[in-house]
């Protein structure tokens, strides 16, 4: 019997790690949060921002933050609409999320991947702009740019920053939201003129050019 007994607890301390591992692995898999870019008009941006921001504050466990798993990030203000970066598990849950708050979005498009100079071993965009310049959002008509290989993804990074580089201290990559439908790119300048030659040179679109006011959040729900 204890010969039994040893040979049990020999065979649970073989199996019991594999299956932490694997039930952690799952757990992390399953609690896995994607990027969502989502246009807003500016009052319904307002609205939602308040609305993180007192979910924030009182924790309460009823919040359809809470519910819905619909986390705020960063927001990108112009005068007339909003870009608002969320994390969630689905794009169902930040459609569910925006009903009950009764908001309509311009759009909702999930980042698959961000880009940024680092990917492609370039330097970090400082923490705040450079004195003079302003940020700008990008939007690029690039379909299916999100499922390119990382490689490829290198590959682009390092061009868009050697070019970022060839017009000097007058323009900044901070990083870009790869979607399905193109891409949301954020820059710093102190001349958008700057952002035009770049798509220029870089030999990519520049379909829509937003002077942004950047606000970070970095809420959790």
């Amino acid at each position: 019997m204890e010969k039994l007994a040893r040979s049990v607890w020999c065979l649970l301390s073989i199996l019991l790690p594999v299956f932490v591992v694997a039930t952690n692995a799952a757990h992390a898999e399953s609690s896995a949060l994607n990027t969502f870019v989502v246009t807003l008009d500016n009052e319904s941006g307002i609205v939602l921002s308040k609305s993180q921001s007192a979910a924030a504050a009182s924790s309460a466990a009823d919040s359809f933050e809470i519910k819905f798993g619909v986390s705020l990030k960063e927001e990108f203000l112009t005068p007339d609409y909003r870009y608002e970066i969320l994390k969630a598990k689905t794009q169902e849950d930040v459609k569910a999320y925006l009903a009950e708050l009764e908001l309509t979005p311009i759009s909702i498009i999930e980042s698959e991947f961000t880009n940024s100079p680092e990917l492609g071993g370039g330097p970090k965009a400082s923490d705040v702009p450079r004195d003079g310049h302003s940020i700008y959002v990008i939007e690029r008509a690039v379909p299916e740019i999100s499922s390119m290989p990382l490689e490829k993804q290198k590959e682009i990074s390092q061009g868009s920053q050697s070019v970022v580089e060839q017009i000097g201290n007058s323009l900044e990559w901070d990083k870009s939201f790869l979607t399905q439908e193109g891409t949301f790119c954020v820059y710093r300048t102190d001349d958008e003129k700057h952002i035009m030659e770049h798509a220029k040179i870089a030999g990519f679109p520049a379909d829509k050019v937003s002077a942004v006011e950047h606000i970070v959040h970095n809420y959790e729900f």
